[in-house]
């Protein structure tokens, strides 16, 4: 009789320390895990967050939803404001094909179809954002870009691997991603022409060897906003990818890659 008391206790304890562990998970929803020779990925359902760990230098690269946003209505005045929860993508499901995630996503009541696909050779992951109702007209509002409009993928995060971003708008910009204050340098955030176009459709992060880029390979009707996100060393601020519509409507599906890099840098 003892024994089995022991035994039935072993297994409540068993229970309990699984079922602790749990929350971590399960507040998130289930994760849809994809990986190459180069790269593990994987997907929370349903914030759309994604984690990738560089499998040939252990780099993990994080992202984290975004929570406000800024813009420059003139020279030397900038605002912020928040993101609300209402306003960003919202994943419902998903299926893993391979090195394929197929997800269905909704946003501001439209739905939505994500592809996440790794690269078979090459550390690379393309993300491609879509709808089934591409010629009908697209809850789009005018205003705040990085409020008003879809942003996504998110930025990807790594104090260490990536603590400055480089974006190529004019001569170029690099700055770094702890820089929070828009009243400190207030010229990244000035005016709405850093939010409308690229000189080329891609930025970057990195430490000046490692790094993630992002390319827009859709960038006709794209913008990139300065965002904030809390992260657990405290708030950054990444250009993220925010979309704009086509005559109103998506009309055709709109893909971003990430490449990973473990050498290189930027000029």
């Amino acid at each position: 009789m003892l024994d089995t008391r022991r035994t039935l206790a072993a297994v409540l304890l068993s229970t309990l320390q699984w079922f602790c562990r749990v929350p971590a998970v399960a507040a998130e929803g289930f994760p849809f895990s994809i990986h190459n020779r180069s790269l593990r990925v994987v997907l929370a359902v349903p914030s759309g967050l994604l984690t990738v760990e560089d499998l040939r230098n252990g780099v993990v690269w994080r992202q984290y939803v975004p929570f406000q946003s800024a813009r420059g209505r003139a020279w030397g005045q900038v605002e912020t404001r928040p993101i609300p929860p209402a306003r960003l993508i919202r994943l419902t499901d998903a299926t893993v094909d391979g090195t394929t995630i197929r997800a269905k996503a909704t946003w501001k009541g439209s739905p939505f179809e994500v592809t996440y696909r790794l690269a078979e050779d090459e550390p690379t992951l393309t993300v491609t954002v879509d709808t089934p109702k591409r010629d009908e007209r697209l809850p789009w509002q005018p205003g705040w870009a990085g409020v008003a409009l879809m942003t996504y993928p998110y930025a990807f995060v790594n104090d260490e691997a990536g603590p400055e971003a480089a974006v190529p708008i004019d001569e170029g910009v690099l700055w770094s991603i702890r820089e929070t204050d828009p009243n400190v340098d207030y010229r990244r955030w000035n005016s709405s022409w850093l939010h409308q176009r690229l000189s080329m459709p891609w930025w970057g992060v990195t430490d000046g060897r490692r790094g993630v880029m992002t390319e827009v390979d859709t960038p006709f009707d794209c913008l990139f906003s300065v965002n904030w996100m809390r992260t657990p060393s405290g708030e950054r601020t990444l250009p993220h990818v925010t979309w704009l519509d086509s005559k109103r409507t998506w009309a055709y599906p709109r893909r971003v890659t990430f490449r990973f890099f473990v050498e290189g840098g930027y000029v």
